[in-house]
């Protein structure tokens, strides 16, 4: 928003949609245009491709601290977490409170941002973090989502309110100030074709598909 109110953007991405307040006080619009899932995150070498609610709360607390108690062969299990502002964060705490109120393993490593949990993940196989799904794709199979209680992070799992943790994608930008060629990307965004791109990869389109 600092960038966008310096002019030195036409259109900026949040990870959430301003409030009512903010869009006058700034004068700005805003496109809410997909959804993306908030996953568990994993080396390539952690061992399961699934957690229950109890491994979450277990693994990032430190009470599970091996991925033998999981059925793997013996390796530690090395937590990486964002702060408790981080959106993504919010994200899984809204749906899952005991996890806002726990406290990490005593040897879990805070990443400052969605780029070095991607680094730690892709540089400890054996590490667990959580992502946004769109990051994970991002990662060339270095990182591996994991599915919760047995239910994937798909487009179509989003929209039957069966995966549950997530955060909204929002393009923010000032009308009168907008250029021609950010008029037609806004555009192409919100097509039937431009919501094919995002499920292609695996968001959810605000925009329902045609018919």
């Amino acid at each position: 928003l600092r960038v966008l109110n310096a002019g030195e953007a036409d259109l900026v991405r949040l990870a959430r949609r301003l409030s009512d307040e903010e869009l006058r006080a700034g004068g700005f619009s805003q496109l809410v245009y997909a959804t993306d899932a908030v996953v568990f995150a994993a080396g390539r070498d952690v061992p399961v491709d699934n957690l229950t609610e109890g491994q979450v709360l277990g693994l990032f607390s430190g009470k599970i601290d091996d991925w033998e108690a999981l059925g793997g062969k013996p390796a530690p299990v090395l937590v990486f977490y964002r702060e408790p502002s981080e959106i993504a964060h919010q994200g899984i705490k809204r749906q899952l409170p005991a996890f806002g109120t726990l406290s990490f393993a005593p040897m879990a490593k805070l990443a400052n941002s969605d780029t070095d949990m991607l680094d730690g993940l892709t540089r400890y196989r054996h590490a667990l973090g959580w992502l946004p799904m769109s990051a994970v794709q991002a990662s060339s199979g270095q990182v591996k989502a994991l599915a919760f209680n047995g239910v994937r992070a798909t487009p179509e799992q989003m929209g039957a309110g069966r995966y549950r943790f997530n955060i909204e994608h929002v393009l923010v930008y000032r009308e009168k100030k907008l250029g021609d060629e950010a008029r037609r990307f806004l555009g192409f965004v919100a097509s039937d074709e431009g919501a094919r791109v995002l499920r292609s990869l695996s968001l959810l389109p605000s925009r329902p598909p045609p018919k």
